[in-house]
């Protein structure tokens, strides 16, 4: 599922950039308007992390003390030649640029997941500036990276940390920023989110009232995210009426209802419903559905405004009202805590989820012995 899109968009990126040559500077790659901020992104994150292994080179030299802070200095000149040199030779650009489409495309389709296994590739702990380093390659759904960048600024003296983080405990924290940014969100602004998406799925398409996406990519966004009520719904759509694109009015119309039937009671879903406290109008909203579990960290990113700097008013802007603008705190979220060790097993509200033909497996991309590796 998708190859086609992943296909035509390697095509798009190589064409892009210079021909004829033995490698291809990152400057280069960066000066072309045509590539996209998020490519380019992933791009300079990949160089990024070739100065993080060097200098694990220069500070294991066994011969001499680099660790000097004579050597500071020296070290941060030597990065800057070097990231202004990085180049890309021809077999490893076509590597990248096959890996940026797939991660792109998995990011956008499923962030947790992608999330988990990018960063991670297998293994049970990374060091937090590894995950700094790793989030860096991301642009998309910017609340989650800037989320992370919060709780690891509150929760550690030293910024960016060298201790380790399992990649468990890293689940939830991000879980808690996605639940929490989500039960914040109205339904017109819980479409937007997935303005993303829309774009992937419409590049060559310039009218946006013409976009869609294949209501496959909606359904293991939702299922994802646990959104299992309007995941559902999107399933009945695909299957039993053959909806197989849909626009972003269409999805709105879809979530305002599944809403509506919670709100009157007319739906219930099959977890436990508890209330949530609307803080900008100190009210309860009691329709607000999530299951419970409790959570074993603080992931709560209230200094997120201090210590961050980002456009708020974008973040939070108001969008036209609505017939259900009422409806507003309540995408129904299931936040069954599924045991780490079974967290595979667990049951995927899309019937095609796990199999390698829906979409590129991101667990398969990545090689656990050789970290930037992609296999395929």
């Amino acid at each position: 599922m998708f190859e086609v899109e992943i296909e035509q968009l390697k095509k798009f990126l190589t064409a892009q950039l210079p021909q004829a040559q033995p490698y291809v500077f990152l400057r280069d790659i960066l000066s072309v308007d045509t590539i996209a901020a998020s490519y380019k992104r992933f791009f300079t994150a990949e160089v990024d992390w070739w100065l993080y292994e060097e200098q694990n080179q220069w500070l294991d030299n066994h011969r001499f003390d680099t660790s000097a802070p004579e050597f500071t200095p020296i070290f941060k000149q030597l990065e800057d030649a070097l990231r202004q040199n990085a180049h890309f030779d021809y077999d490893v650009l076509l590597s990248t640029i096959d890996t940026a489409a797939k991660v792109h495309l998995n990011f956008l389709c499923r962030p947790r997941t992608t999330l988990k296994w990018f960063v991670y590739r297998g293994d049970p702990t990374k060091t937090i500036y590894e995950i700094l380093l790793r989030l860096e390659y991301l642009t998309d759904y910017a609340y989650l990276t800037k989320g992370f960048y919060a709780w690891a600024r509150k929760t550690y003296t030293d910024y960016p940390s060298m201790d380790l983080l399992s990649v468990v405990e890293f689940e939830k924290i991000i879980e808690t920023i996605d639940n929490e940014h989500i039960l914040d969100l109205s339904p017109h602004q819980f479409v937007d989110l997935l303005l993303p998406l829309f774009e992937f799925f419409n590049r060559t398409t310039t009218n946006q009232n013409n976009w869609t996406v294949p209501t496959e990519s909606l359904i293991i966004f939702l299922d994802d995210k646990k959104v299992v009520l309007i995941a559902k719904e999107l399933e009945r759509l695909l299957y039993d009426e053959n909806i197989e694109q849909i626009s972003q009015d269409q999805f709105l119309e879809v979530v305002v209802n599944i809403l509506s039937l919670v709100d009157s009671g007319d739906l219930q879903p099959d977890y436990q419903v508890i209330e949530f406290e609307n803080e900008s109008e100190n009210e309860k909203v009691s329709d607000s559905i999530i299951e419970t579990h409790e959570s074993e960290i603080d992931a709560t990113v209230q200094d997120h405004d201090e210590e961050i700097e980002y456009d708020e008013a974008t973040e939070n802007e108001e969008l036209p009202d609505s017939n259900s603008a009422e409806i507003t705190n309540q995408i129904p979220i299931d936040q069954s805590d599924v045991n780490a060790d079974d967290a595979d097993e667990a049951e995927s509200v899309y019937d095609g989820d796990n199999d390698d033909s829906n979409l590129e497996n991101i667990e398969d991309m990545f090689d656990v012995n050789h970290t930037n590796e992609l296999l395929d």
